[in-house]
């Protein structure tokens, strides 16, 4: 027989609290579907798999009393309220003498385990608009100084596919930019003056630009990427925790679409270095272990040329990195070129909140796209800030020209 899929009846309060709640969420009227909780799937599960009444090809609802609610393919209401066992006519055959975990018992153990788990889900905090609260001055970048420059100290480091970092890396003259270890800085980086519709009284912006992503002098045919850090861990003296909320924002310049490398796949990304604690076991006889871990949730910019579509015109959306098991999914189209404004906000609930829209006007909540945990991780420590640029490193071809400007770090005083 089939699983049951099980869902909650919540008091109309509970609704309304926090934007964790979504219609499509809602099964029948003032129902949670579970399966759409990750934190209640589990117990789902567990209820299924210990408890001996289930339905075949039926989908049921409990509601906070122990009573099952009416419907057309629900079995009748619970007369006890003490979570008794549904009546005789839908029970499997009873148990042997030898289980030990009554129905009853699966019943309590179930209602709380739901209360537990809705609980933690709906005290979620709400997303945060990145750029809320106070600025901090000693990292990001606005590019307006005249001797902007960049020392690469060439060859680059491509240590993600050959192990080797050819340091010392490179480094931005103030000191707020540097070269990564896994990968390489971007063969063109160069201020230049801020285009058309930029920030009001902005003069200088800055080009990023790759034509090698991959093993210096070496072509791999294959999507590569190098990397541009914002130099926020070394400036501040360490990480921002995710208690004092923080967030950035940076402003990107789409050039036209006859300028992007004409290639499918990403071509440009605006992501964060973040850490958590990740728990695992050491081995069979041995207590489990703490360790931190660094994950780089992020948006990608991807294009999809017309050659490669059923289309007569080239497109472009965002993806977004990533939901809980890791995997990227499609965010909003990119319908007009020109000045974006991205930005991502960390909150003390581990989540991460992603925002973008076009123009250069400060972020609102109008501007949000989605909050994660990413991997499945509870973000605690903000480290960074960083930009891809992708080609197809065929040794010829050069990645799109993406102009950056204005970029800042902020955070919300506990």
């Amino acid at each position: 027989m089939s699983k049951p899929i099980v869902a909650v009846r919540l008091p109309d309060d509970m609704l309304l609290m926090g934007q964790t709640v979504r219609r499509s969420n809602l099964t029948g009227s003032r129902c949670l579907d579970i399966e759409h909780f990750p934190g209640l799937t589990r117990v789902a599960r567990w209820f299924s798999d210990r408890c001996c009444n289930t339905y075949a090809q039926r989908k049921h609802t409990l509601d906070l009393t122990g009573r099952a609610t009416a419907g057309t393919s629900c079995p009748p209401a619970l007369e006890n309220p003490k979570f008794q066992p549904f009546p005789e006519q839908y029970r499997k055959p009873p148990m042997q003498k030898h289980h030990f975990i009554s129905t009853g018992t699966c019943w309590y153990t179930l209602l709380t385990f739901l209360v537990v788990s809705i609980v933690g889900e709906f005290s979620r905090a709400e997303p945060v608009v990145p750029g809320t609260g106070f600025s901090i001055p000693k990292v990001g970048d606005d590019f307006e100084d005249e001797e902007w420059s960049f020392r690469y100290n060439l060859p680059k480091s491509s240590k993600n596919l050959d192990e080797r970092t050819r340091g010392p890396g490179g480094r931005s003259k103030n000191g707020r930019w540097y070269e990564g270890v896994k990968r390489g800085q971007p063969d063109v980086i160069r201020r230049v003056a801020t285009p058309e519709n930029g920030i009001p009284g902005s003069e200088g912006a800055l080009l990023l630009r790759s034509r090698q992503t991959g093993i210096p002098r070496s072509a791999s045919h294959q999507l590569q990427q190098d990397d541009f850090i914002c130099n926020v861990r070394s400036r501040l003296g360490g990480s921002i925790p995710v208690h004092q909320t923080p967030s950035f924002v940076v402003r990107v310049f789409m050039p036209p679409v006859e300028e992007w490398e004409n290639r499918r796949g990403p071509t440009f990304a605006i992501r964060a270095a973040v850490e958590t604690t990740n728990t695992a076991p050491r081995g069979l006889f041995s207590t489990a272990g703490s360790e931190r871990e660094t994950y780089w949730p992020g948006m990608f910019i991807n294009f999809r040329n017309k050659e490669r579509s059923r289309l007569d015109y080239d497109t472009a959306h965002l993806s977004i990195r990533s939901d809980r098991y890791g995997r990227d999914f499609k965010g909003p189209a990119i319908t007009q070129t020109g000045w974006w404004t991205f930005g991502m906000s960390f909150t003390p609930d581990g989540q991460v909140h992603y925002y973008a829209s076009e123009g250069v006007d400060d972020l609102t909540e109008e501007d949000y796209l989605t909050s994660q945990y990413p991997y499945g991780f509870r973000c605690e420590r903000f480290k960074t800030f960083f930009f891809n640029v992708c080609n197809g490193d065929n040794g010829k071809t050069w990645s799109t020209p993406w102009i950056i400007d204005d970029s800042q770090v902020y955070y919300v005083e506990p």
